[in-house]
């Protein structure tokens, strides 16, 4: 199985081409007599990633095309093409600025969904710093369907050494919210993070 791994990063790993494109072809196709999408466009998505994948591990270079076709996937991928996507892109942010620098930017998309994959990929290759940034930035957003679900998105345990952070962000945006959703929404998030590492006030 041909993997790929740098020191305090994640692994890198594929099983062979004619495996992962055996397992695609069975995910696609099982049900597709219930499905109006467009089958044979998830598989070539899908296909695609994985060639790039194994390509990526094998050269252990990351190309700027590679990345680009997971942000098109991420963005106008079908159910299971997008997921797949944000998790191969999430491992790439450990290893490339590119891939990191993508993930702001959809982020930071006017568009509630493209919001919502990219904050899915905010993960240890991002600092403090830019943690707090994106978060905020989606608190502040325009859409209520982002700021309510980032409220939850805050009391993941992996952010455990942010709740004090996270906090003082809900409390500045509990100022100005209006809808009765995002503020129940933000009252439950605080309720919800994890204590131990809360300093009240």
């Amino acid at each position: 199985m041909p993997l790929f791994q740098l020191k305090g990063k994640p692994q890198l790993y594929s099983f062979k081409l004619e495996i992962e494109f055996a397992a695609i072809e069975k995910r696609v196709y099982d049900n597709k007599r219930y499905s109006q999408r467009d089958l044979k466009r998830e598989e070539e998505s899908l296909k695609t990633m994985a060639r790039d994948f194994l390509e990526i591990i094998e050269t252990k270079e990351i190309q700027s095309v590679h990345i680009a076709h997971l942000k098109d996937c991420i963005c106008d991928g079908a159910g299971g093409v997008w997921e797949s996507a944000t998790s191969n892109l999430e491992l790439l942010a450990y290893y490339s600025p590119e891939a990191r620098e993508v993930i702001i930017s959809l982020i930071k998309s006017p568009k509630a969904k493209i919001v919502w994959r990219g904050l899915l990929m905010l993960s240890g290759a991002f600092s403090d710093g830019e943690i707090l940034e994106l978060v905020a930035y989606a608190l502040h957003h325009r859409s209520k369907e982002v700021r309510c679900r980032i409220a939850g998105y805050m009391t993941r345990n992996c952010f455990a050494h942010l709740s004090s952070d996270f906090q003082t962000l809900i409390a500045q945006r509990m100022a100005l919210e209006e809808s009765i959703d995002v503020r129940e929404s933000l009252v439950y998030a605080l309720e919800n993070l994890p204590h131990d590492k809360v300093t009240h006030q």
